[in-house]
């Protein structure tokens, strides 16, 4: 069967709804269309039907369970035999010639979502992963696998060893992404991170952005728990040097990138930036009181007085509903300057009600940081 792309369509000055564009009627139509092909059983209409009656006014990971729940009704009662239905139904796999951004079609991941709710157990566990070694190359099974990790770690981690080094990088991609410590959407883990290393060790030298960027977003995850393995596991692959040196920088970029916002010396100093570089700032000005939807104006030089390496940002401490204030970080530039060069800085930062930030007025403040070490704070007020 041709696989479906999944291309993503916006209409100027009209609302675009992601849940809509991922799961409609000619979604749902395409799906049973697929299945009906192979298995003449299937009530295509009345599976359609079922599903449309209630979809539209779900999000979008209810619509996937809904799915799923008339799969199980309109497949056949016998798990084995409904599964080989689906491997049968699924498309051709994704383009294997391609390096990154092809997630495939959304579409499938009811396929997904049937296996692990109806097949992680004893009796149907290889059967299960087996199959969603074929669906990942499709849909990414990385929701999936994890209820096969929390039902069974040790063996699902030996598939996943397996998995790490497939001729396919969907199934590459797999075995980095479906293991994350904390992945979006699919909870928390409590794998030991040293055994998510042994699985990243066959990975990290992909020559796939799509695998290696999992890799990185993976030790991330893991340099929340324990950053020094993180750093440990970083200077052993530089060591090996199996990847190449660009795609290696990204890697170690992207996977410390928690550290980095934070200002962790010892990271800092890895990626050859001192933390007690010798500098001056000057000329600051910035605006002492704003208004919510105006623009924080920071203006200021700095003075090279240590030719070296620069990791320039600055930090806003937010008011919080409590009073207390709480601090995020912003990159303003990386370079590298000589003995005795100024920088002049200028940084306009836009202070507007989101739906992920609420604004509180009263003091706020901000502070330049050089190579992951806070300057003077500036309190300045935010009027609502």
């Amino acid at each position: 069967m041709a696989r479906t792309e999944n291309k993503i369509t916006f209409v100027p000055g009209e609302k675009f709804s992601l849940k809509d564009h991922l799961f409609n009627k000619t979604k749902i139509q395409q799906l049973g269309r697929e299945i009906a092909s192979v298995y003449p059983d299937f009530n295509q209409k009345q599976f359609v039907a079922d599903v449309m009656k209630d979809m539209l006014q779900l999000e979008l990971k209810a619509r996937i369970e809904l799915i799923t729940d008339y799969l199980f009704a309109h497949l056949p009662s016998d798990y084995t035999k409904a599964v080989a239905v689906i491997l049968q139904a699924l498309p051709d796999p994704l383009d294997s010639t391609k390096s990154d951004d092809d997630f495939g079609d959304f579409i499938y991941e009811p396929y997904n979502t049937y296996i692990s709710s109806y097949g992680c157990n004893t009796e149907y566990f290889d059967t299960s992963l087996q199959t969603l070694q074929q669906t990942t190359q499709r849909f990414s099974a990385e929701f999936a696998l994890r209820k096969f990790i929390q039902f069974d770690e040790e063996k699902t981690l030996t598939q996943v060893i397996l998995w790490s080094r497939h001729e396919n990088y969907h199934v590459r991609r797999l075995a980095s992404e479906g293991i994350r410590p904390n992945l979006p959407w699919g909870g928390k883990i409590q794998t030991d991170p040293r055994k998510i290393v042994a699985v990243l060790d066959n990975l990290y030298h992909d020559h796939t952005r799509y695998v290696v960027r999992s890799v990185a977003n993976n030790l991330n995850d893991i340099s929340k728990i324990d950053y020094t393995l993180v750093l440990k596991t970083l200077k052993r692959w530089q060591k090996e040097n199996k990847q190449n040196q660009k795609e290696f920088d990204y890697l170690v970029r992207h996977a410390l990138r928690s550290q980095i916002k934070s200002g962790e010396s010892t990271v800092m100093q890895f990626l050859g930036y001192k933390p007690d570089i010798s500098h001056t700032v000057a000329k600051v000005q910035y605006k002492k009181q704003i208004t919510v939807g105006e623009k924080q104006e920071i203006n200021l030089d700095i003075i090279s007085r240590q030719s070296g390496k620069y990791m320039i940002d600055y930090i806003i401490f937010f008011q919080k509903k409590d009073g207390s204030l709480s601090g995020k970080t912003f990159k303003i530039k990386d370079v590298f300057l000589e003995k005795g060069e100024s920088l002049q800085i200028n940084k306009k930062h836009l202070f507007r009600n989101m739906s992920t930030k609420q604004l509180y007025p009263g003091q706020h403040a901000w502070c330049l940081q050089i190579n992951g070490v806070q300057g003077k704070k500036h309190e300045f007020d935010l009027i609502i």
